[in-house]
C-alpha cells in the first residue's frame, strides 16, 4: 500500500495474470444415441435426443476438468464407470440446457 492507502504497484503485487495460448480444449458435437468418454475428452456438446454418456473410469480423467454440454432434446443420462459414482448416485440425469463440470480428484 502506498502513502495515499492505494493497492501496491503492479511489481510488488501477490497475484499475477498469465495468458497461456495454445489450441486449448476441443469441443465435441455428439447427436450419437449412445457415447462412450474417451480419454482425450474435455468438451462435450450433445445435440441428439434422449441420449446417454458413459463416462471414463474416475483414474482415467484425472489432471483436467471435463465439460458437459446438454444442448439437445429430452433427457442425458451420464453413467459412471463400474465402480464410480457422481456425488454419491449410481447415475445423473441432465435436462436441455445443463452443464456439468466433471472435476478430477488430484
Amino acid at each position: 500500500e502506498n502513502a495515499a492507502g492505494l493497492e501496491s504497484s503492479d511489481a510488488s503485487a501477490p497475484v499475477r495474470m498469465v495468458y497461456i495460448y495454445g489450441n486449448g480444449y476441443v469441443q465435441a458435437f455428439i447427436s450419437a444415441d449412445t457415447y462412450a468418454m474417451k480419454a482425450n475428452d474435455h468438451v462435450l456438446t450433445f445435440t441428439g435426443v434422449n441420449q446417454t454418456l458413459n463416462l471414463q473410469p474416475s483414474a482415467a480423467i484425472r489432471r483436467f476438468p471435463r465439460y458437459i454440454i446438454h444442448a439437445g432434446l429430452g433427457d442425458l443420462l451420464v453413467n459412471p464407470a463400474y465402480g464410480d459414482t457422481i456425488e454419491g448416485l449410481a447415475s445423473a440425469t441432465l435436462s436441455p440446457g445443463d452443464r456439468m463440470v466433471l472435476m478430477p480428484t488430484s
